[in-house]
């Protein structure tokens, strides 16, 4: 399980479509709680599925975070400079 965390509109959603579907969608839609996309590959000869988690960014689902990145094997943060 991977979780992309960081603050509204910085591409958390774009990033996910990217890698787990090779899409991109250049118009913005927000968030409004997350969701996920599966990923399967191999490494090092080993099959893994990655579950990618799209936590929303707005201040008010804030709280929700702890409940997405619990167990939580990894961690992308997003940010736009």
């Amino acid at each position: 399980k991977i979780v992309l965390l960081g603050e509204g509109s910085v591409g958390k959603t774009s990033i996910v479509l990217r890698y787990s579907e090779n899409l991109f969608n250049d118009k913005h839609i927000e968030t409004q709680q997350a969701s996920f996309k599966t990923k399967r590959l191999i490494l090092d000869g080993r099959r893994i599925e990655l579950a990618i988690w799209d936590t929303a960014g707005q201040e008010r689902f804030q709280a929700l975070g702890p409940l997405y990145y619990r167990e939580a094997n990894g961690a992308i943060l997003v940010f736009d400079i």
